[in-house]
C-alpha cells in the first residue's frame, strides 16, 4: 500500500526549469571555458568509441557494437584517468548521456528522413550540468567546485525542489538553469472541461474552432532590411580585423533580438491556451513537406518564420504544467 501510494505521489510531480542571465569574472569564466574544452573531448572520445565499434561488428559478428552510455564509463573512470580528478563525476555522466540522447534522437529522425546526419564531433561542449553536489546557492550567487561563483539576476522567485543545475555557454552570455521538482496542477473534474480545435493556414498564425484569429507577426521579415544591411556591412570588413569582429556581434545580437521576440510570442499563445482550456487539437504538421513544396522561397521562409514546431513543444509543455492534453489529429 506504501508503494502504491508513493508511485501516485510521483505521477502528480512534475519537472520545470527556471533559466537566469549569470555573470561570471574573469577567472570563473576561463576556468568554466577549460571545463568544457575537456567535456568536448569526453564528447569525441565517446563518438569515436561509437564509431568504431560499429566498423568493426560489421566485419566481426562477434564484435558488439556500443549502444549505451554504461558500456562508456571507462572513458571517465577517474582511476584510469587521473586528469579529471578536478572535474565533476555527474557532470562527465552527463556528457556521455547527451551523447547517448542525440544518437537516438537519429535512430528515430532516420526513419522520417534518409538524408539525417549523426552525431558529430565538437570543439566545446558548451553545457556544464551538476546534480546532487558540486554547487550550491546562496542568494543571488552561485557556487561551482572548481570554478568559482556565478552572480545570477534572479528575475523571478525558484519553486519546487532543485534537482539540477546547468551551465550553457551561448552567443558570449552565461545562463544558470536550474531543472526543480514541483506538483503537477490538476484542473477540475470532466464537467468544466473545455475543448478547442486549432488549424494552422497558411497567410495566418493560427485559427482556431471558437472563432478567434491570431495573425502571424513575421519577425524576420519585419527586420530583413536591417539584417541585410548588417550582413553587407560585416561582408565589406577584413578577415580577423577587429571590426569584423564588432560587426559580426552586433549581426548576432540582432538575431538573438529576432529569435527571443519570436520565442516570447509563442509562449503568451501556448500558456493562453493552456490556462483555458483542457483539451487542445492540433494537427500533425509535416512541416517539412510544407516547406519543400512551398511554391515560393519567401513562402517556405514564412513557414520557418512562424516556427510551429517549438509552438507545438511550447504547447505541451504548459498543458502538462496546467494540468491540460495536447492530442494531434491527422491532416
Amino acid at each position: 500500500m506504501k508503494k502504491r501510494r508513493a508511485k501516485d505521489d510521483g505521477a502528480k510531480m512534475m519537472r520545470r526549469a527556471f533559466r537566469f542571465r549569470c555573470y561570471p569574472n574573469k577567472g570563473t569564466r576561463r576556468r568554466a571555458i577549460e571545463k568544457m574544452l575537456v567535456m568536448a573531448q569526453v564528447w569525441n572520445a565517446g563518438l569515436e568509441e561509437r564509431q568504431r565499434t560499429y566498423r568493426e561488428s560489421k566485419e566481426n559478428p562477434k564484435v558488439k557494437a556500443v549502444n549505451s552510455y554504461y558500456r562508456q564509463y571507462h572513458l571517465i573512470r577517474k582511476r584510469e584517468h587521473p586528469e579529471y580528478a578536478d572535474f565533476n563525476a555527474q557532470s562527465l555522466q552527463d556528457v556521455l548521456a547527451k551523447l547517448h540522447g542525440s544518437y537516438r534522437s537519429f535512430f528515430a529522425l532516420i526513419k522520417k528522413d534518409p538524408k539525417a546526419r549523426p552525431p558529430g564531433e565538437k570543439k566545446i561542449h558548451r553545457c556544464l550540468t551538476y546534480r546532487q553536489s558540486g554547487w550550491r546557492l546562496e542568494g543571488n550567487s552561485l557556487y561551482l567546485t572548481h570554478i568559482g561563483r556565478f552572480k545570477l539576476r534572479l528575475h523571478r522567485p525558484i519553486e519546487g525542489k532543485i534537482k539540477t543545475v546547468s551551465i550553457t555557454l551561448n552567443h558570449g552570455k552565461w545562463y544558470a538553469c536550474f531543472s526543480c521538482e514541483m506538483a503537477r496542477c490538476m484542473k477540475a473534474g470532466p464537467a468544466s472541461q473545455r475543448e478547442v480545435r486549432i488549424t494552422f493556414e497558411d497567410h495566418i498564425f493560427l485559427r482556431d474552432s471558437q472563432g478567434n484569429v491570431i495573425e502571424q507577426p513575421q519577425f524576420y521579415f519585419s527586420d530583413i532590411g536591417e539584417l541585410r544591411r548588417l550582413s553587407r556591412s560585416l561582408s565589406r570588413k577584413r578577415a580577423g580585423s577587429r571590426n569584423r569582429w564588432k560587426a559580426k556581434k552586433i549581426l548576432r545580437d540582432w538575431h538573438e533580438r529576432i529569435a527571443n521576440r519570436r520565442r516570447a510570442f509563442l509562449w503568451q499563445i501556448a500558456n493562453a491556451y493552456a490556462g483555458v482550456y483542457d483539451t487542445i487539437y492540433i494537427p500533425e504538421m509535416p512541416l517539412k513537406e510544407r516547406i519543400m513544396h512551398a511554391t515560393t522561397s519567401r513562402a517556405a521562409m514564412k513557414l520557418c518564420d512562424a516556427a510551429y514546431g517549438i509552438f507545438a513543444a511550447m504547447l505541451m509543455q504548459k498543458a502538462e504544467e496546467n494540468g491540460a492534453k495536447v492530442v494531434e489529429y491527422a491532416l
